[in-house]
């Protein structure tokens, strides 16, 4: 005799239902008295709640459990190059200098480095594409295309070495390797 239900013994539990979820985040809209909040404002409210990472497991991001409560807002995930551009010059006239991974993100628009290195493959490498649009090297098209190689995943060998090696702090080892790579020694 079946009405529907399963009983299954491997079910998850849950502690906190939907609703308790959604009224947790609805108090907190209150008492932020803000339209969107980020979900470490969230957890740093006064009060037992439950924590985002609850939230954002059970409705598959912050963005969208705000959107149930008639929120929306947030940081733009994907940025045009024009708008990229943009915020490059600008920290760079702030600053008087091109601007590296970490000033980027905390200047203009505070757009981390990721949408630059997905574009042209980083910071340094946008910083050196806009001073060559500036010198009338290269044209505005050029200069929004970005760097093609990057978009395909199709960067040098040499280019993917010496990314990994900046990143661990060895690149004096990269440029003894690279030396021994492009002259071998018989």
């Amino acid at each position: 005799m079946t009405d529907g239900f399963n009983f299954d013994l491997k079910a998850k539990r849950i502690r906190l239902s939907d609703g308790d979820l959604i009224t947790a985040l609805q108090a907190a809209a209150e008492a932020l008295g803000e339209g969107y909040f980020t979900s470490p404002q969230y957890d740093g409210l006064a009060g037992k709640r439950p924590h985002s990472a609850t939230i954002i497991d059970r409705f598959g991001s912050w963005k969208k459990a705000l959107a149930l409560i008639g929120i929306t807002g947030g940081r733009e995930r994907r940025h045009s190059p024009e708008q990229l551009i943009g915020n490059l010059e600008a920290a760079w006239k702030q600053l008087g200098y091109p601007p590296g991974k970490r000033q980027i993100a905390t200047m203009g628009e505070k757009i981390s480095e990721s949408p630059y290195k997905r574009h042209w493959g980083s910071v340094r490498s946008a910083c050196e594409a806009l001073s060559a649009f500036h010198e009338g090297k290269m044209s505005r098209e050029q200069l929004l295309v970005g760097n093609p190689d990057v978009k395909k995943g199709t960067l040098p060998f040499y280019d993917k070495i010496r990314a990994c090696l900046v990143k661990k702090g060895t690149l004096p080892f990269y440029d003894k390797i690279r030396a021994c790579l492009e002259y071998p020694q018989d």
